[in-house]
């Protein structure tokens, strides 16, 4: 399932219009599938919320100036009661990496139905709120970038998604599994990284237009 809709050709050509002069795009080694549990006051456990956060933050100082672009799916219906996706729009155009952390303010909620799909700015402050239902809340996000960029996880393999210009070139599944499994066996675990200690101007690329 995770490697159809990672080469879905509405989903990877959409994001190849935008981040790609070459039509070229490479899924990156940053994909999850994430429950958002219902919140337990009893056990003082919060639900999985996902803290407010930039995506900007998650790679190396090597990548650190390449357009990465997340794709947000619900995996069931995201509603304001089990959590679903909050952002603060606008901030991104301050052109800041806040590497420790942003405050939450502005923030809107983001409710989907199964099946949506959101596009969020690598300096897009994001979160969740609580899930104040009895049921888990389940989310897939994904990750692109032009090809021929560093990656911002290089110790695991990202892949040519979709190429108009090189079909091709397209990793093929059998060679994206075997390079995950070999992967893994060195690197069981993502490695740490230094991240600088406040915030800092981001001088990379912001958008790119379609050729």
């Amino acid at each position: 399932m995770a490697q159809k809709q990672l080469r879905d050709v509405r989903l990877a050509q959409h994001d190849g219009a935008r981040l790609s002069h070459s039509r070229q795009s490479m899924r990156l080694a940053i994909t999850h599938v994430r429950p958002q549990l219902p919140t337990d006051a009893s056990r003082e456990r919060e639900s999985n919320v996902a803290p407010w956060h930039q995506d900007a933050i998650f790679t190396t100082m090597d990548a650190h100036h390449i357009l990465q672009l997340t794709v947000w799916l619900p995996l069931c219906d995201a509603t304001e009661e089990n959590g679903c996706l909050q952002v603060s729009p606008g901030v991104h155009e301050e052109r800041v990496v806040y590497w420790r952390g942003i405050e939450r303010k502005d923030s809107v909620s983001v409710p989907m139905n199964k099946g949506d799909v959101i596009f969020i700015h690598k300096l897009c402050p994001h979160g969740s709120g609580p899930n104040q239902t009895d049921g888990i809340r389940w989310s897939m996000d994904i990750r692109y970038q032009k090809s021929g960029g560093p990656s911002p996880r290089p110790e695991w393999p990202s892949l040519i998604a979709r190429s108009r210009r090189d079909p091709s070139s397209e990793t093929p599944y059998e060679n994206w599994r075997d390079a995950w499994a070999a992967a893994l066996e060195k690197h069981p675990k993502k490695l740490g990284r230094e991240k600088p200690s406040e915030a800092q101007p981001y001088t990379g690329e912001m958008y790119l237009e379609e050729r």
